[in-house]
């Protein structure tokens, strides 16, 4: 769970390869990476392990606490956080000045922007609950800001966790969300595979 998170980038790690038909689409199986795997020394060996076992999408925060160090969630402001997103899509997206600075590195700017974390809890996620009114605010927000800097990025949803996620998506839509992600991201915890399973289908209802 990656708590308090700002802004999430999803970097592909997919190897190029020949057509060849697939169960699942691309960048299907992928691992969030934070704790030793993003701080401190950089361990390379670590992603070239995860790649070589068919991990396509590396998901990274930029957690609240390191940008805004005071305890607040939401953010006071949503055009300060969408002048933010764009930063960080210019540091890091498409010509970004990170690749720029590092040109012994091979560009794998990020496309997918997810907009914060499991707002639908109050304890890591957005105190101000009900989430939704104030979170679409906010998505409408980054949104608009990521887009203007790259306009084929895709925005994600901030990940929804529990067995209430299908009614808070349909809270998400009720705010006047709809139109503003492109896809949505559900935390299905659970102790067995078939409590995965009695989560996943709730949110289908639109």
């Amino acid at each position: 769970m990656l708590r308090g998170v700002l802004l999430v980038g999803l970097v592909s790690l997919a190897l190029a390869g020949g057509a060849q038909a697939r169960a699942v689409p691309l960048g299907f199986l992928g691992v969030t990476a934070d704790g030793p795997l993003t701080a401190g020394t950089p361990r390379p060996a670590e992603f070239a392990l995860m790649q070589r076992h068919g991990v396509e999408l590396l998901r990274i925060g930029i957690e609240w606490n390191v940008v805004e160090p005071a305890p607040a969630s939401p953010p006071a402001d949503d055009a300060t956080y969408g002048r933010f997103a764009a930063e960080a899509v210019r540091r890091y997206g498409p010509g970004g000045a990170f690749w720029r600075e590092h040109p012994e590195l091979k560009p794998r700017p990020i496309r997918m922007w997810q907009v914060w974390n499991e707002p639908n809890q109050a304890v890591y996620g957005w105190s101000d609950q009900p989430f939704a009114p104030g979170y679409v605010a906010l998505l409408r927000a980054a949104r608009a800001a990521i887009k203007g800097v790259d306009p084929h990025a895709q925005i994600v949803l901030a990940g929804l966790v529990g067995p209430s996620s299908g009614h808070d998506l349909n809270t998400i839509y009720a705010a006047h969300g709809r139109g503003l992600f492109d896809m949505a991201d559900l935390h299905p915890f659970a102790i067995k595979p078939e409590g995965v399973l009695r989560i996943v289908p709730r949110p289908a209802t639109p």
